[in-house]
């Protein structure tokens, strides 16, 4: 939970060098560092929102960590927009590290990730 916690912290105050860190090797691979820098950048001009973390569950070295991104900052209205992700974690060299973000396309490299 930590981690996906910082991450998103990391990308929601435009420190996207951050976010890189918490990645796992394997979600580095199809998109070049500078490339997320600037995905990211992009992404963290995006309305202001609130992200919780629903659930955890973790078997041997992953984890899945259920968010949920509520939009706006004032109180919940009857049509808030949520947009709700399974976040998947690996353990590498000790540590937990994000092998699927809360925002994929920060790392997919199909032109259908492009913000």
């Amino acid at each position: 939970e930590g981690t996906v916690r910082a991450y998103v912290e990391a990308i929601d105050t435009g420190r996207p060098e951050r976010a890189w860190e918490l990645l796992a090797a394997s979600a580095r691979t199809d998109v070049t560092r500078e490339e997320f820098m600037r995905r990211a950048a992009t992404f963290a001009q995006r309305p202001p929102g609130r992200v919780t973390i629903e659930s955890v569950t973790a078997e041997g070295d992953t984890a899945w960590v259920v968010t949920s991104r509520i939009f706006g900052t004032g109180p919940p209205l009857p049509i808030t927009p949520t947009i709700r992700t399974t976040v998947r974690l690996i353990k590498e060299a000790g540590e937990w590290r994000i092998e699927v973000p809360p925002d994929p396309f920060l790392i997919s490299s199909g032109p259908e990730s492009l913000p």
